[in-house]
């Protein structure tokens, strides 16, 4: 699964939301694409509440939701407030990935990290979930561009996923030695005697 979502077929504010979640899943038109329907409000209070609380699971933020709001119980497994909650989770994730500078990779970014002479960060994930930032190559093969982790023969595909070009560096300067060695008075070299 991509961490970039698709563009929402339907934005909801916070009173549009309210609307739609006193009615069943079920109400959906069939032609809807349930999980492209944004609600900012939820996302909004996702992120408030993560900064309050920490991390908000699903079920933890809709019970929470739930006795804030007092809307009844509506968690079932495939309510509405469910459904909401996790595509407001999707498009968070979406949003701050997009906020820090990172894009969905494809071949346009090769050519352009590659014409600069750039390489690519990846963002990617750990095996116990967290997540890493690696540095890539882009090398031309056969006039094919590909994208090389360190150290590897074999590219990785970077369609769908995140990734940028980094900011260029500045070379470190230099320092200039004010005057030779051989001038310092605590310079105690030995001078060969001919």
């Amino acid at each position: 699964m991509s961490d970039f979502q698709p563009t929402p077929v339907l934005t909801l504010d916070q009173e549009q939301t309210l609307v739609l979640l006193g009615q069943p899943e079920s109400s959906l038109p069939d032609d809807l694409n349930k999980f492209r329907i944004k609600s900012t409000w939820l996302c909004s209070l996702l992120n408030e509440r993560e900064r309050v609380a920490g991390f908000q699971y699903n079920a933890q933020f809709e019970q929470w939701f739930e006795q804030q709001f007092q809307v009844g119980s509506i968690t079932e497994k495939n309510s509405m407030l469910s459904l909401l909650v996790y595509n407001a989770q999707c498009y968070r994730r979406h949003d701050a990935l997009i906020e820090a500078g990172w894009t969905p990779g494809e071949r346009a970014i090769l050519e352009r990290a590659y014409k600069r002479g750039r390489k690519l960060e990846y963002l990617s994930e750990t095996i116990i979930g967290g997540s890493a930032v690696t540095t890539l190559t882009v090398r031309e093969v056969h006039r094919q561009l590909y994208a090389f982790p360190p150290r590897k023969r074999n590219p990785i595909s970077i369609i769908g996923q995140p990734v940028r070009i980094p900011a260029a560096v500045p070379a470190p300067a230099t320092k200039n030695l004010t005057r030779p060695i051989d001038d310092n008075p605590n310079h105690t070299a030995r001078r060969r005697i001919a």
